[in-house]
């Protein structure tokens, strides 16, 4: 799973999230084996206010094996994290 866009002020990560998704759309690059989701903003709305995000989502993420996340796109994005690890 690669993931960009947590912060909205940060685009290298976005613009190489985007870069990976068309190479793979151009068949430049392959996935011969396995499932590759590519998630190029996770925080939409901070992507387009250009802020780092209230909350800054990064840190809503579990810390410790058996937390929960702390905010519903943090929940959403672990759970599809912990699908692809079963």
């Amino acid at each position: 799973m690669v993931t960009a866009g947590v912060h909205g002020d940060e685009r290298a990560n976005i613009l190489s999230a985007k870069k990976l998704l068309r190479l793979l759309q151009n068949d430049i690059l392959r996935i011969n084996q396995g499932t590759l989701i590519i998630v190029p903003i996770v925080n939409q709305n901070a992507y387009k206010r250009r802020i780092r995000g209230i909350p800054d989502l990064n840190r809503t993420f579990p810390r410790k094996p058996n937390e929960a996340a702390r905010h519903p796109l943090s929940a959403a994005l672990f759970r599809k994290r912990q699908i692809l690890h079963t």
